[in-house]
């Protein structure tokens, strides 16, 4: 996943994050269950299938990754573009 996709990501998870935590944690809840279940397929595949169940595990944990970190990703940015905010008001 590119830095670009992990910003844009962690920018509309944190918006629902924000606005809905019940049904966002209800969302990240059924999300592992997913990753674990692919996850659960891919062990007991046959071994001409193992390399796209391997994938399809690695992405859905990925994707499980990337929207635990998105709401701290998103308020790490927020204060970094408050403090270059301050930046630029001082340097004027």
């Amino acid at each position: 996943m590119t830095n670009e996709l992990k910003v844009q990501l962690a920018k509309a998870a944190s918006t629902l994050y924000q606005q809905n935590r019940p049904a966002w944690d209800a969302f990240m809840e059924a999300l592992a269950l997913r990753a674990a279940h692919v996850t659960t397929q891919c062990i007991y595949s046959p071994s001409d299938t193992l390399p796209q169940c391997q994938g399809r595990a690695q992405e859905a944990r990925n994707l499980v990754d990337a929207l635990v970190e998105a709401p701290k990703l998103a308020e790490k940015l927020q204060e970094q573009d408050r403090t270059n905010a301050r930046a630029t008001r001082v340097v004027r």
